[in-house]
């Protein structure tokens, strides 16, 4: 399930939950969520935000152990198309 959300004219928001269950070989199980949360410092051009992710992966195997891995980082979008003046070609 992915949700998103803009607050006002410049923040971001979206996560996704998700739930994954192989039904052959290994039958490995995988649950989490990842979000993110971006500013924009010139509109649509140029965002600096974060973005985080948990999961947790277990197979038959493993049993209930599993392994979790939680990330987070930053996270930077640049479209420079949008940027006036700029001379990139467009298709």
């Amino acid at each position: 399930m992915l949700l998103g959300q803009e607050l006002g004219k410049y923040i971001e928001l979206a996560t996704n939950i998700f739930f994954d269950q192989d039904l052959r070989g290994d039958r490995e199980r995988e649950v989490g969520f990842s979000t993110a949360a971006s500013y924009a410092i010139r509109g649509e051009a140029l965002k600096v935000g974060t973005e985080t992710s948990y999961r947790h992966v277990s197979d038959k195997v493993q049993g209930s152990q599993g392994q979790s891995l939680f990330e987070l980082g930053p996270s930077v979008t640049i479209k420079p198309y949008l940027v006036p003046g700029s001379i990139l070609p467009r298709f």
